[in-house]
């Protein structure tokens, strides 16, 4: 049975710049409860919580909006293993801090 687990998310909406348009700034927390209710083969898993972050906006490059974000997840480092891990009974923790960026650049189709 999986861990209960609580996701919260407040993206705040930032005015435009002279170049960036639609700029946000996220924050998410994601926490998981001890699971303690385990089958008898499985072990008790420890509660954890996660912090991301993200920022992003539009860029106007000769007239064509590339959307620009960069987001982190785990930002904090924390070190868990998810209950329902397939590595968990190797002492295989999930992933560490991670930082990403996606740049999204679209295509006219005629």
């Amino acid at each position: 049975m999986p861990a209960d687990k609580n996701v919260a998310t407040v993206k705040f909406l930032l005015p435009d710049l002279s170049s960036i348009n639609n700029l946000f700034f996220l924050l998410r927390s994601r926490s998981s409860l001890e699971q303690n209710r385990n089958a008898s083969n499985e072990t008790t898993t420890p509660a954890y919580t996660l912090l991301d972050v993200g920022l992003g906006g539009i860029i106007s490059f000769s007239s064509v909006p590339l959307s620009v974000t960069i987001n982190a997840t785990n930002v904090l480092n924390e070190v868990y293993v998810d209950h329902l891990s397939l590595l968990k009974p190797l002492g295989v923790y999930d992933m560490g801090r991670n930082i990403s960026l996606a740049l999204s650049v679209p295509f006219a189709v005629n």
